[in-house]
């Protein structure tokens, strides 16, 4: 056989599930590949062994496979590396048949053996190929010291550090990252996250003096603010409390808000700007608060025209669902994580959107939920249950039949008692000054000339029904003339009953 590929080892990422891993090398015996399993959080290593951790197959000159006896868990990854064995095995025989497998096979093995050389050898270090002579050599271990070159760089040598000989970056400097040859101080590291001096508000935050810099910064006073300093690095980080009521302004060339929005901070406050460029910053972290108002959720949208099961990569996002009479099933919260939200809406012609909590799960306290058509809601986790942050749910009767003393009990859907009941009257027949087709507001009860000939609507309403009662007068209504603002009677059959209801 030949050796076409100088590849002489692999890695793999462990995932607690995958067991067997491809060996795309040849490896001539089981006891000439070595296994180092790496912790990718400590970086600590360990060699693995034959028959206790894993088992091969193939070898003998050909590729093959290893399996895991366990595979390896998330966090970690298998290198497989062959070491072929410094030994020459093969002895001829004179006067015998030329033995050209033999000798082929004798040929791989002291290729592999340069090829693994040359692995070896590219993890060392070694002078530039254009670089004069000199001796690597290292010297003797010594405590405290330094390996250096000598005066004359022909060769390395122990040596001390001079005392103040280090060269210290400023505040200034760490935080914008504009150094590279100097040594930072604790206090310079610090400054990453300490609390530096208070900002004064103002139309343009002034960058505190390089001593006065942190990774936290109140705010004073209650200006206005309208953009952040300039010249600052892209990818610089300031993390704001504002200690007074104030507005910061949106504007895409100087500061990016949540929503694209204007943002009335509050005291006690606290935002993370990122700068996008020179004079260009953007709020990467703030209060819920932010995000509502103004231009609304800062949400991209995906539309859906059939049923779903919510995924993580949804969440953060808005679902807008373009057909009704779908599910979405929502992703357990324990998995959706504390503090997860999700908008959805009902943009649908017709139907409803239900949503089912996963499992045994509660949204709202509540099996299951619909969004009727217009509906849209805002949706958190905290890691146990969902919880409807904003938003409403709705109820519509549609046009009802009106009869004097009658009554009707109307299940509702909305799995809480609403907090919003509206009733109205839409004219079918043109009537008091009314035309088909108008929608007048009622109240839910009133009386004609005369206790005996009762006209209105009697409601209650629970978790369930909505129970209506009409006036038991021969005209179940009675309303101002839309000519004249007269007392008029409405015709039982010109109108219909419509009723909304809201519920949180």
């Amino acid at each position: 056989m030949t050796l076409a590929t100088t590849q002489s080892r692999i890695t793999y990422a462990g995932d607690g599930v995958t067991a067997a891993f491809a060996i795309p090398f040849v490896f001539f015996g089981a006891d000439e590949i070595e296994v180092v399993e790496r912790d990718l959080a400590s970086g600590s290593e360990t060699v693995r062994s034959l028959v206790t951790d894993f088992t091969l197959g193939g070898g003998g000159g050909e590729s093959g496979t290893l399996t895991a006896l366990v595979p390896p868990p998330p966090g970690t990854s298998w290198t497989i590396i062959r070491r072929t064995r410094r030994t020459q095995l093969v002895d001829y025989t004179p006067n015998d048949p030329f033995p050209a497998e033999t000798h082929e096979r004798a040929l791989d093995r002291l290729t592999a053996l340069v090829q693994e050389l040359d692995d070896r050898l590219d993890r060392t270090p070694r002078l530039s190929p254009t670089a004069s002579s000199a001796d690597l050599t290292l010297p003797l271990p010594a405590a405290g010291r330094l390996i250096g070159w000598n005066h004359d760089a022909s060769g390395l040598e122990n040596r001390n550090l001079p005392e103040g000989a280090a060269v210290y970056a400023g505040i200034a400097d760490v935080l914008d990252g504009s150094s590279d040859d100097a040594a930072v101080t604790p206090r310079g590291l610090a400054a990453l996250w300490r609390q530096g001096a208070a900002i004064a508000s103002a139309a343009t935050l002034a960058e505190p003096a390089s001593l006065a810099r942190g990774g936290y910064h109140h705010v004073s006073g209650a200006s206005t603010i309208g953009a952040f300093w300039a010249g600052a690095p892209a990818g610089t980080v300031v993390e704001l409390c504002f200690a007074a009521a104030l507005t910061l302004t949106h504007d895409p060339l100087l500061l990016i808000l949540p929503g694209a929005a204007d943002v009335a901070a509050a005291p006690g406050d606290v935002a993370r700007f990122r700068a996008e460029a020179s004079g260009l910053w953007r709020c990467v972290s703030a209060p819920p608060r932010w995000y509502v108002g103004g231009a609304g959720l800062a949400l991209p949208v995906t539309d859906l025209a059939s049923g779903h099961s919510l995924a993580a990569a949804d969440l953060g996002r808005e679902l807008r669902f373009t057909a009704g009479g779908v599910t979405l099933d929502l992703l357990p919260a324990a998995v959706a994580g504390n503090g997860a939200v999700i908008a959805i809406r009902n943009a649908a012609a017709s139907g409803e959107v239900t949503l089912d909590p996963a499992g045994a799960e509660l949204l709202d306290g509540l099996t299951q939920r619909l969004l009727r058509l217009g509906d849209q809601v805002l949706l958190r986790s905290d890691g146990a249950a969902w919880q409807t942050l904003a938003g409403d749910y709705s109820y519509d009767s549609g046009e009802l039949s009106i009869t004097s003393g009658g009554t009707l009990t109307l299940a509702h859907g909305l799995g809480a008692a609403p907090q919003d009941l509206r009733p109205v009257l839409r004219c079918k027949t043109a009537e008091a000054g009314w035309a088909v087709g108008d929608e007048i507001a009622i109240g839910f009860a009133n009386t004609g000339t005369g206790f005996g000939t009762h006209r209105g609507l009697g409601l209650r309403a629970d978790a369930s029904n909505i129970v209506l009662r009409y006036g038991s007068g021969a005209s179940a209504f009675g309303y101002a003339h839309g000519g004249t603002g007269s007392e008029a009677n409405l015709t039982n059959a010109n109108w219909r009953l419509i009723l909304r209801a809201r519920a949180r």
